[in-house]
């Protein structure tokens, strides 16, 4: 079959790669037929992640149908259409039974990492009683595409751990597809203003398309939110783009006693200044140093990436949201030729 394959850092390449096959009786082995380039994917490019070794599929966000299913597999068939969603949990581990799917010890985030990923023509999914969902019929499967990562990441991990509340001003930092998707879950919750900040206009635009009240640049931002809050900061913040300086901002924005959700994959590490407070936030395996000394005397509340819950996002969600789901085609990036993944990944900043 063909797939893109991670060679090390900087080194991908879209070519034959080995069928799956049922590894344990709880597997499953679909036929993909959509999937989406996460900015995970694009750290992994750029830097490396070390958990990603030579030789291994990206991705970990598709749709597909069943074409094999392991002995113990009851809820889905061959012929299902079935979307994938990109924590695997095994359901009965320490974590698992907390709800912290995402810290799975036997899963968490395997596909693409651990385990050949969904970018390929076919792909192995464990752990499938918990890790994949069928597709209603009334439903395509680019409508239910970003309920694998992109919309819940932004709605849970941004809006849900952000706890926003009526009447709130939030500040979203990063207008790609993960924050543009919080951009449009976080009006659920009736915030009085969603001031969305990303250096790209036409991101910006969309932003406003999708319900934002507001949408600048960093060089604006500080000006607006003082404006909105009478110079108090934002109620909530929630950072979308997974480098140090999209962080420091949603840190700078963010008012005393306020919430910051930390969204963004943070690749590398840095070592603080002398005698600075380091505080950590961290998203698959990374470490991302993140300055304390401020915030602990605001009495802040910072919220990671710690795992998606699958039943969170389960695919009839969008039928329950009044026809959401028709915005979420515009939050779509490019495709490459025949619709292979657009190599304009490794540039990309935002996930």
């Amino acid at each position: 079959m063909k797939a893109l394959v991670y060679d090390g850092p900087g080194n991908i390449e879209y070519r034959e790669h080995p069928m799956p096959t049922l590894h344990d009786d709880t597997d499953i082995v679909m036929r993909i037929a959509q999937s989406t380039i996460c900015g995970t994917d694009a750290h992994i490019i750029k830097c490396g992640v070390p958990t990603v070794q030579p030789g291994t599929v990206l991705g970990h966000e598709a749709t597909g149908i069943v074409t094999e299913v392991g002995g113990s597999v009851k809820n889905v068939k061959p012929g299902d259409r079935i979307l994938a969603v990109c924590v695997s949990a095994c359901g009965y581990c320490r974590f698992c039974t907390s709800g912290l799917y995402g810290q799975c010890l036997n899963g968490g985030w395997a596909l693409g990492n651990t385990l050949d990923g969904v970018q390929a023509e076919y792909a192995r999914i464990p752990f499938a009683r918990n890790s994949v969902y069928k597709i209603p019929d009334n439903l395509t499967d680019e409508q239910v595409l970003f309920l694998t990562d992109i919309l819940a990441t932004g709605y849970e991990v941004g809006v849900l751990n952000g706890r926003v509340q009526p009447g709130d001003t939030v500040v979203i930092v990063g207008a790609g597809p993960v924050g543009l998707s919080a951009t449009l879950t976080v009006q659920l919750f009736s915030p009085r203003n969603i001031v969305v900040v990303d250096r790209v206009a036409g991101r910006r635009e969309t932003a406003l398309k999708l319900g934002a009240t507001h949408a600048v640049d960093e060089h604006e931002v500080h000006a607006v939110v003082d404006q909105l809050t009478d110079r108090l900061g934002a109620d909530v913040t929630i950072e979308a783009v997974g480098f140090l300086d999209a962080s420091e901002l949603t840190a700078d924005l963010v008012r005393s006693g306020g919430r910051i959700a930390n969204i963004g994959v943070h690749e590398g590490t840095s070592d603080p200044a002398p005698g600075e407070a380091v505080g950590q936030a961290g998203h698959h395996h990374h470490r991302h140093p993140v300055r304390v000394d401020h915030l602990a005397a605001d009495e802040l509340h910072r919220h990671g990436r710690a795992g998606r819950h699958p039943d969170d996002h389960p695919p009839d969600a969008p039928r329950r949201d009044r026809g959401r789901v028709r915005h979420l085609p515009a939050l779509r990036g490019n495709r490459g030729p025949e619709g292979r993944p657009d190599e304009r990944v490794s540039s990309g900043r935002t996930p």
